[in-house]
């Protein structure tokens, strides 16, 4: 089973919208870091991702002493070059450890960095295809969910929408 690392704005972006809980039904080990589960503020969206630790359908990565140090030695090289938070760090450096894992992000810098680094890399809109591709919504829900996306987050790649869109409202 594929293994994939989630990055805050994943979380966020799908508890928007109403699809956290399709997305953990999707056939992949989803795993992110200890960095991301504080960075969710909302109480709400907090214990909605946390829930699906309690099931065993989430890992949480907890990092060691010397894994801080690092993360905090690649954030501050990293700094230097692109600007990049700490919390993305950390699931960059934690999906190079995975292997063969992919990083989600909607995050433009994170993206470039770990595509640089030879990191597999996808963004929400991969797993809206995913979950049609799964018959977990319909064409026509996925068309509905992102319309609701698309007014929360106005960051996602508009031309890519725009093929979804086109393709989903049949």
């Amino acid at each position: 089973m594929e293994i994939i690392v989630n990055d805050t704005n994943i979380f966020i972006d799908l508890y928007s919208c109403g699809l956290l809980d399709s997305f953990f039904e999707l056939p992949y080990k989803v795993h992110t870091t200890d960095f991301v589960i504080s960075e969710l503020k909302d109480r709400e969206q907090r214990e909605a991702v946390l829930k699906f630790c309690a099931k065993e359908q989430l890992t949480i990565k907890s990092f060691t002493s010397k894994e801080l140090v690092a993360i905090w030695e690649y954030y501050n090289k990293s700094n230097k070059v692109c600007n990049v938070s700490i919390e993305d760090c950390s699931v960059l450096i934690y999906t190079k450890t995975m292997g063969s894992a992919k990083l989600l992000t909607g995050d433009k810098t994170l993206r470039t960095r770990a595509e640089g680094e030879g990191i597999l890399v996808s963004g929400v809109l991969f797993i809206f295809d995913k979950l049609v591709e799964h018959g977990l919504i319909t064409q026509k829900e996925a068309a509905s969910h992102l319309c609701e996306l698309v007014e929360k987050n106005v960051r996602l790649p508009n031309e890519e929408i725009d093929k979804r869109m086109a393709k989903w409202k049949l």
